[in-house]
């Protein structure tokens, strides 16, 4: 291929909407514009859109195209508008909303929703999306969907730490990090799985009394009592575990065995919750920040809520304008456009990501202004008007993405005073549009219907049920019934171990720990076992046979005949190649099943492998000894005996399509391999 077009890179600065993340939209535009380590790229502007309809595209356009810089600043982080092409007809349309107060405008919003979705009610692929730009603006549009039975879907919009059983599960976390932690114990006996009542609480650890005094329980009497132990019970077996266990295990068991998922109000939601938790609990151990819980706490407010289940029957979903970036809808209503985010807060450090358009990245930093002075110093202020000007640019970025998601039909919504109505809210999206489209919220709230009955506020609606939520007194986990199957095929029932049905306790042990370092061997394939390796595999054989039930006099005995059968393998040049690591297909333990003669079969194959000649091997270890005269006749009758088990294991691969194999014995005892069957 032409070096000249081995990188082929794909971004639309338009849509760089991630500055919270340190994202810097400049680094694009410079590499678009210098290439990348001397490799210069050809721009190509893509200008079609296959998503709007025309009619919104053309809005698009001419509506928010202007609102854009004239042109890029790759250090300010300014996007210049490319415009668009409509690939689709036309059939769109773009309503403007505007009410004098965000009640009437919830209901006017609700209004245009419900009208909408009414239409197309025959088009079970309508889908449809309410888009803000924070949470906290879906403050009133929420309660009129409820109100009005509009059923919708709430997409990652509450952080994964907002929702209740994440905070008892953090707790509880905290508790296992840190018994000494009272304040986590002390959440855990208030969570639902527990219960305890406040008076409770302070008779358990108020007034300086500690949690882990010998008679804390002695406090609580009857029920609360019986709750408390439950909880302290399993920190106790969580304790024991603690690094034999992983983290997320322990939390998990232990949050299972309280009774956790059995108290989840909304069930799917919530486990998806946990398990999200969960995971996030699994990665954090893994990367190795639990030491430092603050660590722990910055990623999990990384984490969002998956939201509600998708259905079928629900058309709208409500989400951030964040989090749509990538996704489209029939509809998109963006309500709440007069308002601005929160401020951010103070920072101790003010700092300025720099991009050159000649290349290289700087920094400018200056420190906050000390108590003595009485304003900020001139390189801060350059710094926060530097700041401000590309959170500008970027909210137009975001109005951008927003707008962008609608397919056929596009609602701008909006609050105005109807005393001020040509001044628009700094910070705003609104304010970014007013040059564009203050006629059009003007007229619109002109428009707006007057003497509505106001939804109820929230001091004259229903008082939220605020009785004590806990698992049920006495609860215990429960028990699925067991399985009761059997298989379809009647199983090919196997005899008792030829091998071992006549030979003593001390032989099978010998056997099983034999086979045992033999399997380990083949893993890894002989060739890759040092003399240290060597030493170390053999250290194993007493502590194996031990663990077996070894002991005495019949230990060293068996230690002895196992170690002489592993060092006969290791310097036998049969072994070294029924053992090697180079044969293709090679397995160990081998597990297999299969119908036989109408009959299921279940077999566990020592060692197996294709030579290089592509015959297929299927090895029996077997660590019987012969001591007297006549070997190969001794050999021929473990031939036979095993012929019919080593023909099942042939039968078996012959099921899978293979014709060339080849069956055989090892007894690593007397270095033999007898071939069986032929």
């Amino acid at each position: 291929a032409d070096e000249a077009r081995s990188l082929f890179l794909v971004g639309d600065p338009m849509q760089s909407i991630y500055r919270f993340r340190e994202a810097e939209v400049g680094l694009f535009m410079r590499t678009r514009e210098q290439g990348i380590a001397g490799q210069a790229l050809e721009s190509l502007q893509l200008t079609r859109n296959f998503r709007s309809r025309a009619e919104i595209v053309a809005w698009v356009n001419d509506r928010l195209g202007r609102i854009f810089p004239e042109r890029e600043d790759i250090a300010a982080g300014a996007v210049a508008y490319a415009e668009s092409e409509a690939a689709l007809d036309g059939g769109g349309r773009v309503q403007v909303l505007c009410a004098p107060d965000a009640a009437a405008e919830a209901e006017g919003l609700a209004d245009a929703i419900e009208r909408v979705l009414e239409e197309h009610a025959g088009e079970p692929a309508f889908r449809a999306a309410i888009i803000v730009r924070a949470r906290s603006h879906l403050q009133e549009i929420l309660p009129v969907l409820q109100r009005r039975r509009i059923a919708f879907r709430a997409v990652k919009l509450d952080p994964l730490t907002r929702r209740p059983l994440v905070q008892d599960l953090m707790a509880l976390t905290r508790a296992l990090l840190n018994p000494a932690d009272t304040a986590a114990v002390l959440a855990l006996l208030r969570a639902p799985f527990c219960g305890l009542r406040l008076a409770e609480l302070h008779a358990l650890a108020g007034d300086g009394r500690r949690l882990d005094d010998a008679d804390a329980l002695d406090r609580l009497q009857g029920e609360a009592r019986m709750r408390a132990a439950r909880v302290f019970a399993a920190l106790d077996r969580a304790a024991h575990l603690w690094r034999r266990r992983s983290l997320r295990d322990l939390v998990e068991g232990a949050w299972h065995a309280l009774g956790g998922p059995s108290v989840c109000t909304r069930p799917e939601v919530d486990l998806r919750d946990a398990r999200l938790y969960f995971e996030t609990l699994e990665q954090a151990d893994n990367e190795g920040l639990l030491p430092d819980w603050n660590a722990f706490a910055e990623l999990l407010d990384t984490a969002s809520t998956e939201g509600d289940p998708p259905s079928d029957e629900v058309k709208l979903e409500v989400l951030t304008m964040h989090g749509a970036k990538g996704l489209e809808w029939d509809l998109v209503a963006l309500p709440q456009l007069h308002r601005a985010t929160g401020g951010g807060q103070r920072d101790l450090l003010h700092w300025l990501p720099l991009t050159p358009a000649e290349g290289g990245e700087q920094v400018l930093l200056a420190p906050l202004r000390s108590a003595r002075e009485s304003s900020n110093p001139p390189l801060v202020d350059f710094i926060r008007a530097e700041q401000q000007q590309r959170e500008a640019y970027e909210r137009q970025r975001l109005l951008y993405v927003a707008a962008t998601r609608a397919r056929r039909e596009l609602i701008l919504s909006s609050c105005l005073d109807p005393e001020k109505p040509d001044q628009a809210p700094r910070g705003s999206l609104l304010a970014d549009l007013w040059t564009t489209t203050a006629a059009d919220f003007r007229q619109a709230l002109e428009q707006c219907p007057t003497g509505a009955e106001p939804a109820p506020s929230s001091a004259t609606a229903t008082r939220p049920d605020q009785a004590l939520a806990r698992v049920a007194s006495g609860w215990q986990p429960g028990f699925a019934p067991a399985l009761d199957w059997r298989p379809a095929l009647p199983p090919r029932e196997r005899p008792v171990e030829i091998e071992f049905n006549w030979a003593g306790t001390e032989a099978r042990r010998i056997g099983t720990v034999l086979h045992r370092l033999l399997e380990r061997i083949g893993r890894v394939g002989i060739e890759a076992l040092d003399d240290a390796a060597r030493k170390r595999l053999s250290s194993r054989i007493p502590v194996l046979l031990a663990a077996m039930g070894s002991a005495g006099d019949a230990l060293q005995a068996s230690e002895r005949i196992v170690h002489e059968a592993l060092e006969g393998t290791f310097n036998s040049e049969t072994g070294r190649w029924i053992l090697s690591g180079k044969h293709a297909q090679a397995a160990c333990e081998l597990a297999l099943s299969g119908v036989v003669d109408g009959q299921l079969v279940n077999a566990v194959i020592d060692r197996t492998f294709i030579d290089e000649h592509g015959m297929r091997w299927i090895i029996d270890y077997k660590s019987g000894y012969h001591a007297g005269g006549a070997l190969d006749d001794f050999l021929g009758e473990e031939a036979g005996r095993y012929s019919p088990q080593l023909d099942l294991y042939r039968r078996l691969f012959e099921l899978m399509g293979e014709t060339r194999i080849r069956t055989a014995l090892y007894l690593p005892r007397h270095d033999r391999l007898e071939i069986v069957g032929e």
